[in-house]
């Protein structure tokens, strides 16, 4: 399972620890890297320690984006390392597929890259984007207004110039049975 995750983005800018924890992944700044629990894809990332992080309350990721030139040979060196793809789609226009790593993991075909790249992160929170949006924006950060986000019934925001993709959504809705 996904274990830690490294992005070149000032965390401390955004208000966390640096690494902080959310759902079973420590999040850190750094050079772009990954540590895994146990076997790693060998997809080309490169390889993060495993850290331990303060617990981001409220927050949890919803997944992390890996962007790749061949979706299909990506999806092969994921499924060799015992992690079996969960769906593939078209977002936007292009080829993703996801897999469950503890985390979600979203892997996107962008024919702008050359090698995989870990793009980026997508968090959650409770707090109302829009109230997320304007104090970071607040503090000097490009923020865009909250959007409807792929997920029907869910928002979405991105932090521009961060130094890696870093999107916050809101939470996912809970369905619950009448009666």
């Amino acid at each position: 399972m996904l274990a830690t995750l490294r992005l070149p983005v000032d965390w401390h800018g955004l208000g966390f620890p640096d690494p902080f924890s959310v759902g079973r992944v420590t999040v850190c700044s750094g050079d772009r890297g990954w540590a895994w629990t146990d076997r790693a894809p060998d997809v080309g990332v490169a390889t993060a320690p495993i850290v331990d992080g303060l617990p981001a309350s409220n927050w949890d990721i919803d997944h992390v984006v890996l962007l790749v030139p061949d979706l299909d040979h990506a999806v092969e060196l994921i499924e060799a390392a015992d992690h079996p793809v969960r769906r593939r789609v078209e977002v936007r226009g292009r080829r993703t597929a996801f897999f469950l790593v503890g985390t979600l993991l979203e892997v996107v075909e962008e024919e702008s890259v050359d090698r995989p790249l870990l793009w980026g992160v997508a968090l959650e929170t409770v707090t109302p984007l829009s109230e997320l949006a304007a104090r970071w924006r607040s503090t000097g950060h490009d923020v865009t207004e909250p959007r409807p986000a792929f997920q029907e019934g869910r928002e979405i925001i991105t932090v521009g110039h961060s130094g890696a993709g870093v999107a916050v959504m809101s939470p996912r809705k809970v369905e619950t049975k009448a009666g």
